[in-house]
């Protein structure tokens, strides 16, 4: 898996600082600049860096404040935080508040580009072994765990912009007794080219396909209405259809299908992710009573 070059994110008003880290970085990775820790924590949100880099002088957010945002979100969470400060004694006091590491200001080119090239080959090391333990040994696709972390993330911003947020479960009908008349070889091998054909079908970057269970899959869909959702779920049995896999075993049809349960919630505050994964597994248990290989909704 490749990682890539993760940016470093200078966060200060001092253009010349970031000049001087552009001169001595600019071979190992690209650095990004912000003037202000709010302006930080939305571009991070959008892009992780690989490092932050952030200037005391700058008071928008205390220290304490910043890092506990940046830990407490999942898309930010474990990228180190370097301070920029003018003192020994406030560098430490920045570690005491959830700081990584210090520079003292003005920048010692040669102590600046050891450290961060360390913090970088250190967060290229950790995030090869964050995103692996996100995805299925299988199907490599997400895990369940990326599914819970990712279905939360999104919840809350739903919930923030008061947006609708669809969940798609499915289900392999009658996996198992796959399973036992074709092998579990056989087996790992049709979960692959299904996890293929699912993420074929979604076209957004923001959707999340998962495997969510031993013969079931999960799809997020955020800002996606009953409609929208209707709509992918349809697009996964035809994947699947047009894969054709023989089940001599079924009796559902003589070839592998798929039962569907999709649900649509905005999210409220009395409400949890959980409440939604609730209404898309009531669905599903409708469509498998009612025959399998069908799709059914409700928000």
């Amino acid at each position: 898996m490749s990682i890539g070059r993760p940016a470093l994110l200078i966060i200060t008003s001092d253009h010349g600082a970031v000049e001087t880290l552009r001169a001595l970085l600019d071979a190992d990775q690209p650095v990004k600049a912000a003037i202000s820790t709010l302006e930080a924590i939305t571009e991070s949100q959008a892009e992780a860096p690989g490092l932050i880099l952030l200037d005391t002088a700058l008071s928008e957010l205390d220290i304490h404040t910043f890092c506990q945002t940046f830990n407490g979100d999942p898309r930010t969470s474990g990228i180190p935080i370097i301070l920029l400060a003018p003192s020994e004694t406030e560098a430490i006091q920045g570690l005491e508040q959830g700081a990584s590491d210090y520079l003292i200001a003005p920048i010692q080119p040669l102590v600046a580009r050891t450290r961060i090239r360390n913090y970088m080959d250190l967060g290229r090391c950790l995030e090869a072994l964050r995103r692996f333990s996100l995805i299925d040994g299988v199907t490599g696709i997400a895990n369940r765990k990326h599914f819970d972390d990712f279905l939360t993330l999104e919840w809350r911003r739903n919930l923030r912009n008061r947006t609708p947020l669809s969940l798609v479960l499915m289900e392999l009908d009658h996996f198992r007794a796959y399973n036992e008349f074709y092998g579990a070889k056989a087996g790992d091998e049709c979960l692959k080219r299904v996890a293929t054909a699912f993420q074929d079908a979604t076209q957004r970057p923001g959707d999340l396909v998962a495997f969510y269970s031993k013969s079931g899959f999960a799809c997020i869909l955020p800002e996606t209405d009953t409609l929208g959702a209707v709509s992918v779920a349809e697009r996964m049995r035809a994947e699947l259809a047009t894969l054709a896999i023989p089940h001599a075993k079924s009796s559902a049809a003589s070839r592998l299908t798929l039962s569907v349960g999709t649900a649509t919630r905005v999210p409220t505050a009395d409400m949890e992710p959980e409440d939604l994964i609730a209404l898309a597994e009531r669905f599903l248990g409708e469509a498998k009573r009612a025959g399998r290989d069908r799709v059914m909704f409700g928000s």
